[in-house]
């Protein structure tokens, strides 16, 4: 419904304006949104898939230079399986970190982010 890319831009889809409800609402999700732009998220997982996509590259090449009985395919799944609950954790991060932040630059703006806890239940539905 809204999302941050790596260069700082905003984009929001009409579909979460009727679950904004109105101005305050659309500041929870401005404000959620400018903290992953400021905490630099995008710029985060794309290291972090590099890195995993690195890992992965390394296993395949020393699986391919050694006769082992461990099939280099099931130890790639377990290498993809394993990365994936990782970055499941990570993205968690990201997103408590940028709902923290987003509390704080709605009410540096004007807003009073107690009534980001409507927003977030209209949202949970």
């Amino acid at each position: 419904n809204a999302w941050c890319m790596p260069g700082g831009k905003v984009a929001f889809y009409t579909g979460i304006l009727p679950i904004t409800e109105n101005e305050v609402g659309i500041a929870v999700v401005m404000g959620h949104e400018v903290a992953h732009a400021v905490a630099r998220h995008g710029s985060e997982r794309l290291s972090h898939q590099m890195a995993v996509q690195t890992g992965a590259n390394l296993l395949s090449m020393g699986f391919s230079m050694v006769n082992t009985p461990i099939s280099s395919d099931l130890a790639l799944q377990a290498y993809g399986i394993g990365t994936n609950l990782g970055i499941l954790s990570y993205s968690r991060k990201h997103e408590l970190e940028a709902d923290k932040l987003g509390l704080i630059f709605m009410a540096m703006a004007g807003y009073d982010p107690r009534e980001a806890i409507e927003f977030w239940k209209r949202m949970s539905k």
